[in-house]
């Protein structure tokens, strides 16, 4: 599930083409696949911020055509899920709760 809020996209397979072309974008807000969705959870967000409030929500990662064998699992610092879960850390907005 890919949420804002109370705000989420359906459970669906989501074509790879069409992720590449939200990846294209260079003025996105929210990098959602469902322009619906996407404007519905900006104006969840747009709520909560005139209110001086925070919301929560879910994201998803998606990696298409990945070598194996990339990372390592035997040290921490190599592993693919540490890398990935840097990356995440750092945007402004990502907090851990």
């Amino acid at each position: 599930m890919i949420a804002v809020g109370s705000t989420s996209i359906a459970d669906r397979e989501i074509a790879w083409e069409k992720i590449e072309e939200v990846s294209r974008k260079e003025d996105v807000l929210l990098s959602c696949a469902d322009p619906e969705a996407e404007q519905r959870m900006k104006e969840e967000v747009d709520k909560v911020l005139r209110t001086g409030d925070s919301v929560g929500g879910i994201f998803e990662v998606v990696a298409h055509n990945v070598p194996p064998g990339l990372g390592t699992y035997a040290q921490w610092d190599e592993r693919l899920d540490a890398l990935l879960a840097g990356a995440v850390m750092s945007l402004q907005a990502v907090e851990s709760g």
